[in-house]
C-alpha cells in the first residue's frame, strides 16, 4: 500500500515538462555579455526538448547595455533568433522591445547605455504588454507560438549583438499584474553580490588529466601480425678518440659504455676510478638512449618498423643505468677553469667524476654544469653517470584496432618535463625505456676569468621591402673567480665586427648588449634572410663570441642565427568586451622592454578573466 504512490509522482513530473504550471517560473538567470565573446545557452526544462505552452506568460529582466547600436539587437529570450517560434525582449536602435514570430513591441525612448533598466512583457493570451522601469510603454495583440524552454541570452546572428550585462531574466507562466511588476522594477540590482555566467572564452580550470593505463592492457586488444618479429642485428661500431678536440679549448667526451645498473655491484666511486672492469658492458651510443644503445648492439630489434616494439621488455622504464667514458686530460693552461657540461640526461643522475660525487641533475631538458677544476687530474680521468628513469613512468600500452589510439600521456606528466608521450600518445605506443639515457652529448671545456654563457640573436626588418635587418646581440657573462676583472666581449659575422668591454665584479654576472644604436654596422642592408620551407633560401649566419681578459682569451663560442622576424595575429577583447584583432609582434615588444606573454601558472590563472584583461596586456598594433 506505501508503494503505489510512487510511480503517480513520476507521470505527474513527465506531464510538467510538457504541460508547465500556471504558477511555473524559469530563472532567473544571471550574465555577462562583451560584444566579442559567446551566447549564454541554458537549458530550463527537464531536457532541451521541454516545450513551454503557456497561454498567458511573462518574460522580464534588468538590462544594462554598454553601448546604444543601431538595428534589432535580441537581449534574451526563448526559441530561435531569426524567423519560427521566438519569444525575445529586444533592443531595436537602443528602444526596449518584445519581438516574436508575428510582430513586435517597442518603446518610443532609447535606453540609456552603463545603466540599469528593468524591461518586461507579459501577454494575457490575447495582448502583449511592455513595461520599462514598471511603467507600461506599449501594448499589441499578437499570436504567441509554444516555444522550446531554451534560454538564450545575447544571441548570435547577422545583425547586431547586445553587449553589456543581463541580471534576473525570467520567465514566468502567467500574466504578472502590473502593480507587481512596478514593485519589482523599484530597486536595481548590486552587481557586486550577483555571480553572472560568462559570455567571454574561459579556460576552466583543470581539475583532471589523463591518467593512461591504470592497469595492464587486455591481452586480446593487442595488436597481431602473421609475421614474426624481426631479428636483432648489431651496427657497427665507429672507432674513435675517448675525447675529441672541438674548439679552442673546448671537447667531446666519447668511448661510453653503458650497463643496467641491477646487474652493477660496484659503488659509485668504484665505477669512477680508473681501471674498473666494463669489458662486459655495452658499447654507448651517445647522444641516444637505453634504447638506442640496444638496439645498436642487436640485444633487440628496431621497436619503428612492425610490431617489434612488442619485443621489447617494460622493464627498461623500471631500472638504473651506469655510463661511464675514461679519457686522458687534455693539456690546459694552469689558470684556466675546466668544466664538465651534459647536456641533455633523462631523466635525472648522479655524476661521478674520479671517485668524487660532482653532483645531481634532474630534468629531461636541464643542462648539467659542474666545475671540475680542482677534480681533473692530468693523465688518465673517469667519469661515470648513474641514470634513472621518470619515476612515474605509467603502464605500457599499445595501439590497434580493438584498443583505439591509446590516452594522451598519464602519470609521466608528474615527471615534466620529459618526454612525456613516450608513456603513450594518440600518434604512438608506450617506448620501453621512456628515452632514458644520455640524449645529449657531454662536453669539457676550459676558460679563463670571463666566461660566455647563453647568447641570443634578434633580428628586425624595419622596412616594408625587407631592404634591412637590424641585428641586436645579447651576450651574458659572467666572472667565476675571487677577483674583479675587466673584459673585451668581441661579436662578428659576416664582414661585421663589432666590440665592448665590461667590468665584472668577482663572482658576478652581466649581459652586454650589442645593438644598431650603438653600432651602426649591425644595422644589414640587403641582409639574406632565413626564409620557411618554400618561400625562399634558409640561409644561415655563423656568429663568433670572444671574451679577453687582458691580452688572453677566456672564452669563445659559435652559434649559428637566421635573420628573420616572425609576426602572428590573434583574436582578444578589449576592456570594454569588443573583440579586437592584434598583431603579436614580439621583437618590438622585446625593443620596448614588454612582456606580453605570460607562460608561468600564474599567467594561466589570470586568464580565466581574460577576455578582456589579458587583451590590456598586449602592447601591439591593434588592428579592426
Amino acid at each position: 500500500m506505501m508503494r503505489r504512490p510512487f510511480p503517480m509522482l513520476i507521470a505527474v513530473a513527465a506531464l510538467a515538462s510538457i504541460a508547465p504550471a500556471t504558477a511555473q517560473t524559469f530563472g532567473p538567470i544571471n550574465a555577462d555579455l562583451p560584444a566579442g565573446g559567446d551566447a549564454v545557452t541554458k537549458p530550463l526544462g527537464a531536457d532541451e526538448r521541454a516545450m513551454f505552452s503557456a497561454s498567458a506568460w511573462t518574460l522580464s529582466a534588468w538590462v544594462e547595455p554598454r553601448a546604444i547600436v543601431r538595428g534589432t539587437a535580441l537581449v534574451g529570450g526563448f526559441g530561435i533568433s531569426r524567423g519560427g517560434g521566438r519569444r525575445f525582449l529586444a533592443l531595436i536602435d537602443g528602444r526596449p522591445a518584445l519581438v516574436t514570430a508575428s510582430a513586435m513591441v517597442a518603446s518610443a525612448s532609447t535606453l540609456t547605455s552603463e545603466r540599469w533598466t528593468h524591461v518586461a512583457a507579459t501577454f494575457d493570451g490575447a495582448t502583449a504588454r511592455l513595461f520599462v522601469d514598471g511603467r507600461q510603454v506599449a501594448q499589441r495583440r499578437l499570436d504567441a507560438d509554444i516555444i522550446p524552454l531554451v534560454a538564450r541570452l545575447a544571441p548570435r546572428g547577422d545583425g547586431p549583438v547586445f553587449a553589456g550585462r543581463i541580471a534576473a531574466f525570467t520567465l514566468k507562466a502567467g500574466a504578472t499584474d502590473p502593480a507587481i511588476i512596478h514593485s519589482e522594477a523599484v530597486s536595481r540590482p548590486d552587481p557586486a553580490l550577483i555571480a553572472f555566467s560568462p559570455g567571454s572564452p574561459t579556460w576552466p580550470v583543470q581539475v583532471k588529466q589523463m591518467y593512461g593505463q591504470t592497469e595492464p592492457q587486455d591481452a586480446w586488444t593487442l595488436p597481431r601480425s602473421k609475421a614474426p618479429f624481426s631479428r636483432p642485428a648489431s651496427k657497427p661500431v665507429v672507432a674513435g678518440p675517448a675525447l675529441e678536440k672541438t674548439g679552442d679549448a673546448s671537447w667531446d667526451i666519447a668511448g661510453w659504455r653503458l650497463a643496467e645498473a641491477p646487474r652493477v655491484v660496484a659503488s659509485g666511486a668504484q665505477i669512477s676510478r680508473a681501471g674498473f672492469d666494463v669489458s662486459r658492458w655495452y658499447l654507448a651510443t651517445v647522444p641516444g638512449t637505453v634504447l638506442t644503445t640496444l638496439v645498436d648492439r642487436g640485444v633487440y630489434p628496431d621497436p619503428a618498423y612492425g610490431l617489434n616494439n612488442m619485443a621489447i621488455p617494460e622493464v627498461l622504464a623500471h631500472q638504473d643505468y651506469w655510463y661511464r667514458s675514461e679519457f686522458d686530460a687534455p693539456v690546459i693552461t694552469a689558470d684556466d677553469r675546466r668544466v664538465l657540461t651534459f647536456k641533455g640526461v633523462n631523466y635525472a643522475a648522479e655524476v661521478w667524476l674520479n671517485g668524487v660525487l660532482l653532483g645531481t641533475m634532474k630534468g629531461a631538458f636541464v643542462r648539467g654544469r659542474f666545475d671540475v677544476t680542482e677534480k681533473l687530474v692530468s693523465g688518465r680521468n673517469v667519469v661515470a653517470l648513474k641514470v634513472s628513469p621518470p619515476p612515474h613512468p605509467g603502464i605500457a600500452q599499445e595501439e590497434s584496432l580493438t584498443a583505439g589510439n591509446g590516452d594522451n600521456g598519464g602519470m609521466m606528466m608528474l615527471d615534466g618535463p620529459t618526454f612525456v608521450a613516450t608513456e603513450g600518445w594518440d600518434w604512438i605506443p608506450s617506448i620501453r625505456d621512456r628515452n632514458t639515457g644520455l640524449w645529449q652529448g657531454v662536453t669539457l671545456s676550459a676558460t679563463g676569468a670571463a666566461v660566455i654563457g647563453d647568447a641570443q640573436v634578434v633580428t628586425t626588418l624595419p622596412r616594408a621591402d625587407n631592404s634591412v635587418a637590424n641585428v641586436e646581440i645579447d651576450v651574458p657573462v659572467s666572472n667565476p673567480s675571487d677577483q674583479p676583472v675587466t673584459a673585451m666581449i668581441r661579436a662578428a659575422f659576416d664582414d661585421v665586427s663589432v666590440e665592448k668591454q665590461i667590468a665584472l665584479q668577482a663572482g658576478q654576472t652581466a649581459t652586454v648588449k650589442m645593438t644598431p644604436a650603438d653600432f651602426p654596422q649591425l644595422s644589414i642592408t640587403n641582409p639574406k634572410l632565413w626564409w620557411p620551407n618554400g618561400y625562399g633560401d634558409p640561409a644561415l649566419h655563423v656568429l663568433k663570441l670572444g671574451v679577453t681578459v687582458g691580452a688572453r682569451t677566456s672564452d669563445t663560442k659559435r652559434i649559428c642565427f637566421g635573420m628573420r622576424q616572425v609576426t602572428y595575429d590573434i583574436s582578444l577583447m578589449d576592456e570594454h568586451g569588443n573583440l579586437r584583432r592584434v598583431g603579436i609582434d614580439l621583437s618590438r615588444a622585446r625593443q620596448l622592454g614588454q612582456r606580453i606573454v605570460d607562460g608561468t601558472h600564474g599567467g594561466i590563472r589570470r586568464s580565466r578573466a581574460a577576455g578582456r584583461r589579458v587583451s590590456c596586456q598586449v602592447r601591439c598594433d591593434r588592428r579592426r
